[in-house]
């Protein structure tokens, strides 16, 4: 099994991953707790926290909300890592040559009309290097 098929397969079921994520949700859920109530109880209160323009924005979260949105934040960080594993599987499959392909008649035939119908290059003129070296000795031994 070469690994293009492997990335190819690999990449598939990354995206049928990505495609299977739900709700999303960006931040961090922090728990704090309110001042006592007349019963002297400390409940629950918790914020969403993300970093916007390089500050620090806060948005309160409903207690019926605090699931939904954990499990946003967890599909979040389980997006991110599919990602990740998507961009690696990318750049190997891009880097990866292609494979060899296989000979095709059709095209092994055309290739070898084309090269018989043009006609062949002429052979060079160097002369032979026993003649050189009988010329070089020659104008040195006139000098």
């Amino acid at each position: 099994m070469n690994s293009r098929t492997h990335l190819s397969r690999s990449r598939g079921q990354i995206l049928a991953d990505i495609h299977a994520i739900g709700n999303i949700v960006e931040g961090t859920l922090t728990l704090t707790h309110q001042k006592p109530d007349k019963n002297g109880i400390k409940r629950p209160h918790y914020h969403l926290q993300k970093w916007k323009n390089g500050k620090n924005n806060t948005v309160y979260v409903p207690l019926d909300k605090v699931e939904a949105v954990k499990k946003g934040i967890e599909n979040r960080k389980r997006l991110q890592a599919l990602m990740d594993e998507l961009f690696a599987a990318e750049t190997l499959a891009a880097l990866d040559p292609e494979p060899p392909r296989a000979h095709d008649p059709a095209v092994e035939a055309k290739k070898k009309r084309r090269k018989s119908s043009s006609p062949s290059p002429a052979p060079s003129a160097k002369p032979s290097p026993t003649r050189s070296r009988m010329c070089r000795k020659t104008e040195s031994t006139a000098r």
